[in-house]
């Protein structure tokens, strides 16, 4: 907790390093990961250039190491390219899934913004080719009243079991019940990508782990299976392509062991991992980018929400030394330790964060 004096005397209107998951705000606090950036931005041309393939890269780390900053980051990359539609999302522990498969396409659809995709009524007609029906949604979605776009929203996020009435108003026969008609709907979807101007569709997906935590054994294979099955996607429609597909996925050391662990049992793991076109395991960070986090981390002044040419509060050389060999260069674990350290520091109102302090303040957190 902030009080009058820490405000006005050091400019803090909250503890620099509080906060155990990442935001984008954190950004702002990006240090190293240098050639990781290189080898996103590789495979990111690697789609582009090659409309006709899709691609699926693997972010792995430990909890703590970046895996979720790592995603806004290549978020952020993405909006360097104007023909690159990006999507994040993530999962939560606590989620009920209830539509295995299915509902993985349904939470695609929660996360797109449909405002940034500009179409004609003209080319609505061309989804024809799939389906009337996933035409008659898309046109709904894009050129209807306001109550029809929402009903039509609803049912295409999986938000809604239409009634009869309802699905008479949504010109649809089929409820979105089984996987093959949700894929439809997606393959209509890339293909307004292509004709807005979005040559790529980039899933950029968080906490992939919890997915299987979610569901039992038997259906851990559907969701394998359906990645594999939207990865061989054809990339035409007639003798037109659609918007290809790089899908990042954040997951912890553990998991992707065991998915290594399971190509030698078989099954749908097998072609899902051999379709991996780029592992990338994050390291911990060398002290000369544990002191940039750190030192970044104090001198943003968030009441005035800019970096300030000093730190806010000074630190010594052999405070970082200490947090690093502390830490072995862990983020996570730097921002916990730096976090609990400055509030005991605030606590006693010390003038800078040293060693020495560092050593009894995490003492006295039983840290």
């Amino acid at each position: 907790m902030i009080d009058k004096f820490q405000e006005e005397k050091y400019n803090l209107i909250r503890n620099p390093f509080t906060g155990y998951r990442a935001t984008k705000e954190d950004l702002k606090f990006w240090v190293d990961r240098e050639e990781e950036i290189k080898n996103w931005e590789k495979v990111i041309k690697e789609t582009l250039s090659n409309p006709t393939n899709n691609y699926i890269s693997f972010i792995i780390g430990d909890y703590g190491m970046g895996k979720s900053l790592s995603i806004y980051k290549i978020e952020e990359v993405c909006k360097k390219y104007k023909n690159i539609f990006s999507i994040t999302f993530g999962f939560l522990g606590e989620e009920k899934l209830r539509k295995p498969g299915i509902d993985f396409i349904q939470r695609i659809f929660k996360f797109v913004d449909f405002n940034r995709i500009k179409l004609t009524e003209q080319q609505i007609e061309k989804l024809e080719s799939i389906s009337k029906e996933v035409k008659n949604i898309y046109y709904k979605i894009f050129f209807a009243d306001n109550e029809a776009k929402t009903l039509a929203l609803y049912f295409l996020r999986g938000e809604l079991v239409p009634n009869q009435s309802q699905m008479k108003k949504l010109e649809v026969i089929r409820k979105i019940n089984d996987i093959e008609i949700a894929k439809e709907y997606f393959r209509g979807f890339l293909y307004l990508l292509k004709l807005a101007g979005y040559n790529t569709l980039i899933l950029l997906i968080d906490e992939f782990e919890y997915l299987f935590s979610l569901v039992s054994k038997t259906q851990r294979d559907i969701y394998f299976a359906l990645i594999r099955g939207l990865y061989d996607l054809p990339t035409r429609i007639r003798n037109e392509t659609i918007a290809n597909m790089l899908f990042f996925l954040a997951v912890s050391k553990e998991e992707y062991r065991k998915m290594e662990e399971r190509k030698d049992i078989g099954g749908p793991v097998v072609p899902f991992m051999r379709r991996a076109y780029l592992v990338n395991e994050l390291t911990p960070l060398k002290k000369e980018y544990v002191e940039k986090l750190i030192e970044l981390r104090l001198k943003y002044n968030r009441a005035k929400e800019k970096f300030e040419k000093d730190p806010l509060i000074p630190y010594t050389k052999d405070f970082v030394d200490f947090i690093w060999e502390d830490t072995r260069g862990h983020p996570g674990d730097i921002i916990y330790k730096c976090g609990h350290t400055l509030d005991v520091g605030l606590k006693y109102r010390v003038s800078e964060l040293n060693k020495k302090f560092a050593t009894k303040a995490l003492k006295e957190r039983n840290l």
